[in-house]
């Protein structure tokens, strides 16, 4: 099983394209090195969300409903930019 992501912008309300990840920790690490290459001052008008998950064995895409998606907490560190 593998999860799927998007990056949420707050300023833009808008979803960035959907990628995946194998767990949490992963999308976390993708999202902090996204986040450091944005300015200090813009990077809480983003938001890393689990929107569904995909099932590597059957191919099957379970989509989260929007009320359902959930917001992952991130902190972001390194870089100062």
């Amino acid at each position: 099983m593998k999860y799927l992501y998007s990056i949420r912008d707050d300023l833009a309300d808008d979803y960035a394209p959907i990628f995946e990840a194998v767990n949490v920790g992963v999308a976390v690490r993708s999202f902090q090195q996204l986040l450091r290459t944005v300015d200090k001052e813009s990077r809480n008008d983003y938001k890393l969300v689990c929107v569904g998950q995909y099932d590597v064995i059957d191919g099957k895409i379970v989509i989260s409903p929007i009320s359902e998606n959930q917001e992952v907490e991130v902190e972001v560190l390194g870089n100062g930019k």
